[in-house]
């Protein structure tokens, strides 16, 4: 039965029908699995797209206090707010730090926008 569908061992129309075969099955994995992985569920308040700190509605990352630090999920937490750009004392990350260095190295001055740090 396969060898009638698919054609012949080795020929260029098995070859044919198995590539159409994989890309319609990888499309529809596609189409149906990963677009619903994406999906928010239904009656949840938590705040995902959004993308800042502030709780307005519901649930966000981390609910904060006035005072805008994560007490309960992280006690040693220290924050920091960015400066006002465009002053002498501006401050970005410095000496090639990386976002994700656990102590970072952060400087001070003219810097470009890109640089500029708002939440640290």
């Amino acid at each position: 039965m396969a060898t009638r569908f698919l054609g012949p061992s080795g020929s260029v129309r098995r070859h044919t029908r198995l590539l159409t075969l994989s890309a319609l099955i990888a499309a529809a994995f596609t189409v149906f699995f990963v677009a619903a992985s994406g999906a928010n569920l239904t009656g949840s308040t938590f705040e995902s797209t959004d993308g800042n700190l502030i709780k307005s509605t519901g649930t966000d990352w981390c609910n904060t206090v006035v005072s805008n630090v994560c007490t309960s999920t992280a006690p040693n937490l220290v924050q920091g707010q960015d400066k006002p750009p465009g002053a002498q004392t501006d401050d970005s990350f410095a000496n090639g730090t990386k976002q994700d260095d656990a102590v970072p190295s952060i400087g001070t001055g003219g810097i470009p926008n890109k640089g500029d740090l708002d939440r640290f």
